[in-house]
């Protein structure tokens, strides 16, 4: 997807190493040389490996599922995503899209019903299909009552018709609910429990340059969101800024 990816391979990976051995992408590179430098690392005891699928060039994303075959694919968004080395913003979406055109009738999609492209997508896939989202009441799993704060996210949970209530999880910003609902998504599809998930990513971490909250000086708090950045990452971030700063009142912001 265009952005969550990294936050979600880490809530993914988190919840199946609850009762699977896992073998997590660590790797800060895209395109297809990314998949020998993540995969050199697996071992046969792992149970499960957790990629990040990142195009550089037009064609590279078929090329990549074809070679892996995976069991399930992760859409968390799609969206402006600028490229020098593709003609158009949308053949880079019709890229992203092709991870789950061409999953297998055994696979498994997990789709962010909140973007209508996304959404679509639903048709256009032989693979099984489980949807998530904040504000689509038709998602098997959606969260709602959502509330961002300076130090964590906290949101009611409805799944399969159950609903469980003030969940809060340490890492900042609503777009990151869709990292954390994949990640309950894959837990199900895997026997995990909703609370096993739900406990174990109490513990989840925002990563380095993505809305990750350091101490600067003067008691000041400075938010790095500097990876890859993109319009739609700076305006999630910024939306965030918006909702915190409302609650807490904080005289001065600067964005840089």
């Amino acid at each position: 997807g265009s952005t969550g990816k990294s936050l979600a391979i880490q809530a993914i990976t988190q919840v199946l190493e609850t009762r699977y051995s896992v073998h997590k992408d660590t790797i800060d590179q895209h395109g297809k040389i990314s998949l020998p430098l993540a995969l050199a690392g697996l071992k046969p005891s792992h149970d499960f490996v957790v990629l990040k699928l990142a195009t550089t060039h037009p064609g590279e994303m078929a090329t990549m599922v074809n070679a892996i075959k995976p069991d399930v694919g992760v859409l968390t968004h799609l969206g402006d995503l600028s490229s020098n080395t593709f003609e158009s913003t949308e053949l880079v979406i019709r890229e992203q899209e092709t991870l789950i055109e061409q999953l297998g009738e055994t696979g498994l999609a997990i789709l962010n019903f909140d973007i209508d492209r996304v959404r679509a997508l639903a048709n256009r896939t032989y693979a099984q299909i489980r949807t998530l989202g904040i504000t689509s009441f038709d998602a098997d799993i959606m969260a709602y009552g959502t509330v961002v704060g300076l130090e964590n996210v906290g949101f009611d949970l409805r799944s399969m018709g159950e609903r469980t209530i003030a969940h809060r999880i340490p890492v900042l910003g609503k777009q990151s609910i869709y990292g954390i609902l994949s990640a309950i998504a894959v837990g199900l599809h895997y026997e995990i429990s909703i609370e096993e998930s739900i406990d174990t990513l109490s513990e989840l971490r925002p990563l380095p340059g993505r809305m990750n909250p350091l101490s600067g000086k003067s008691n000041c708090l400075l938010i790095d969101d500097t990876y890859s950045a993109n319009t739609e990452s700076t305006l999630d971030a910024l939306d965030w800024l918006g909702g915190v700063k409302s609650d807490d009142g904080y005289g001065r912001t600067i964005v840089v």
